[in-house]
């Protein structure tokens, strides 16, 4: 499925709408229950240039104990990322901004199967999670 997100009065958006704008796609797969959608579009800069962008979102990839997300956050950095588990079954991502705080909280498991968080690493603006199943849920 291709997304396109809109920038509306924004030519050159910053770090913050580009955040909002990413978070925004995660609730609306949450919403639909997607677990990977690419996204592609186009950004204008300045003196009239153009950039076009795609990138891919996945959620929840499974190999035995382990569901991975990853996640693009662009313009945040490392020591501004908050990462938890609620519920057993959500991953709340934190992301601190002049602004304030965006939080998003994505579910990951219909059950209550989430025990931890087993690694996280971010490099380049791409966030990758590694959550640790209960191994009594397993499929």
């Amino acid at each position: 499925m291709n997304s396109k997100i809109e920038q509306i009065n924004s030519p050159s958006p910053g770090f913050v709408e580009s955040l909002r704008d990413f978070l925004k796609l995660l609730e609306d797969m949450e919403r639909k229950n997607e677990k990977m959608r690419n996204v592609s579009g186009e950004t204008k800069g300045p003196f009239d240039s153009k950039a076009e962008y795609s990138y891919t979102v996945k959620i929840g990839i499974e190999k035995n104990d382990t569901i991975s997300v990853v996640a693009y956050l662009p313009h945040i950095r490392e020591d501004d990322i908050e990462l938890d588990i609620t519920d057993n079954r959500f991953l709340r991502i934190t992301a601190k901004t002049p602004d304030g705080n965006l939080v998003r909280n994505i579910r990951v498991s219909d059950e209550k199967s989430i025990e931890s968080i087993k690694e996280a690493s971010f490099k380049k603006g791409i966030l990758t999670t590694k959550l640790r199943r209960k191994l009594n849920e397993v499929r």
